[in-house]
Formats: C-alpha cells, sequence, structure tokens
C-alpha cells in the first residue's frame, strides 16, 4: 500500500512538472481591453510551439501608442504568459525586450512572431514570442570527440576529433590508420585511459 501511494505521489509530481516546463502554448482568454500572450523556448526554430518546448519567464513586454507613448509594460509569469491592460481599438506597437544573453529571437512561424509586433487589440490573447539558444545547436558538420585505447606500452592519440561527416576511412599512416579522418588533441600519456568525455 505505501508503495502504491508513493508511486502515485510521485506520478502527480512528473505530471506537476510537465505542465510546468512543457505543452502546448498556454491557453488565455482575454476579456476587451486586454492584450496577452507567451513567449516560449523553440527547440527547434521553426515558430511553432511543440510538446515539451518549455515557456520562458522573466521577459519584458512593453506596449506604446502611436506617438511612441508607453502604454502598459509587464513580465511574463514562470509559465510564460503575460496580460496587459490596453484600450480596445488601439493601434499599438508591442516589443519583447530583456532577454538573457544567451537567448535571441527564434523564428516567426504558426505560434510566434517577431520581437516588435504592429496591431490593433480587440481582445487579443495571442502576441506570441519565441526565443532560442543558438548555443544548443550545431552546423551541418559538428565536430565530434573520442578517446582511443592502445596496446601496453603504445604511443599515440589518447583523444580526438573528427567531423561527422568524415566517413569511414583515412589515409593516416599510424597506430589508427583505416578510422576517419582525425586530429589528436591529447597524447595517451598525457591523459592515460580515458573512460569518458563530457563538454564544457
Amino acid at each position: 500500500m505505501k508503495m502504491l501511494s508513493r508511486f502515485k505521489y510521485t506520478s502527480l509530481c512528473l505530471l506537476l512538472l510537465l505542465i510546468l516546463v512543457g505543452g502546448e502554448v498556454t491557453a488565455q482568454t482575454c476579456n476587451p481591453g486586454e492584450l496577452g500572450g507567451v513567449v516560449f523556448r523553440d527547440y527547434n526554430s521553426d515558430g511553432i510551439r511543440d510538446a515539451l518546448e518549455p515557456a520562458e519567464d522573466g521577459i519584458t513586454v512593453t506596449v506604446y501608442d502611436q506617438a511612441g507613448a508607453v502604454i502598459a509594460t509587464g513580465i511574463t509569469a514562470i509559465d510564460g504568459t503575460y496580460l496587459l491592460p490596453v484600450p480596445d481599438g488601439t493601434p499599438v506597437r508591442v516589443e519583447f525586450t530583456g532577454l538573457p544573453t544567451f537567448l535571441e529571437a527564434s523564428a516567426a512561424g504558426t505560434d510566434s512572431a517577431t520581437s516588435v509586433q504592429f496591431l490593433t487589440n480587440s481582445a487579443t490573447c495571442d502576441v506570441n514570442f519565441a526565443v532560442q539558444n543558438v548555443a544548443e545547436f550545431c552546423g551541418d558538420s559538428p565536430e565530434l570527440a573520442t578517446s582511443c585505447f592502445l596496446a601496453t606500452g603504445g604511443t599515440g592519440s589518447g583523444v580526438v576529433t573528427f567531423t561527422i561527416d568524415a566517413g569511414t576511412t583515412s589515409t593516416t599512416s599510424n597506430a589508427l590508420a583505416g578510422t576517419p579522418a582525425y586530429t589528436s588533441i591529447a597524447e595517451v600519456e598525457e591523459v592515460g585511459p580515458v573512460h569518458g568525455i563530457s563538454y564544457h
């Protein structure tokens, strides 16, 4: 019985965590005189909020009128949403600012537009903005790394890097001949047997 209760408790915690960090775009209801939306992390940079793409809190949202005066300003909540008072029928400019240095605007798409948006408010709750961390992505030919093991007393490369499209053969004439073309970044006598690699 205790095990079943613990299972239910753990399942509930996981469900709550999933709701907080993932899921589809948060559904909001805007009444007349309100403008809102959500800011989210767009992992695949398509402007669409997919399951498990989390909300982004702490982003500043500022609404300006046609004269450039601030009508309203706010900060996105933990679920990425914001709701601001804006008179209906007012042509406005909405700006998203205050992004952490590691974030930048993602692509505009179905669930997101740019960091500056123009509209006439009328109970609008879909003024959304997607952000991304470009450091989480790689180019078309990312560099990989692995360790090498040599026979007892052997000398040569202990840690090497190579591009993902390096192929399966190499003209290098050494202990690693026949492997993809690679770059040695550490000799085995420098690092010893390496059983794991991490990257910061």
